[in-house]
């Protein structure tokens, strides 16, 4: 009598093809749709400190001014954003298994670039007083 084959099932996790790795895929669409977004993004960035005026807007409401140092810190911002978008499209392309460290790179990004959003808003509404 043939003994049955141990089940590799652990939490609802099919444990079968535990050695094979497939490598994440990003829509063609959306790899374009991220780049083209942080073409813009660092085009307004850069053209609005050169300036010393940069204009975000948000939502439906007028947007906001930044200058001077909440300008510098609104970038830092867009800077954070634009490697958020780009690590989307670099770990396509990256075969390695290593998607958890760009998870947490974006995670960290993500983090950064808020606090930083606030932050400049904080101090341009601080200028203006």
């Amino acid at each position: 009598m043939k003994k049955k084959a141990k089940s590799r099932r652990y939490k609802g996790v099919d444990r079968t093809n535990y050695g094979q790795y497939t490598p994440n895929e990003v829509n063609p669409i959306l790899r374009f749709f991220y780049i083209l977004t942080s073409i813009v993004i660092i085009l307004i960035g850069v053209n609005g400190l050169i300036n010393d005026d940069l204009y975000i807007k948000i939502g439906y409401k007028p947007g906001i001014h930044f200058t001077g140092n909440a300008a510098i810190i609104m970038f830092f911002s867009l800077v954070c954003l634009i490697a958020n978008l780009i690590s989307f499209v670099i770990d396509h392309y990256d075969r390695r298994r290593n998607e958890k460290y760009y998870k947490k790179f974006r995670k960290w990004t993500e983090i950064l670039g808020w606090v930083t959003f606030v932050l400049a808003i904080l101090i341009q509404l601080t200028q203006n007083l």
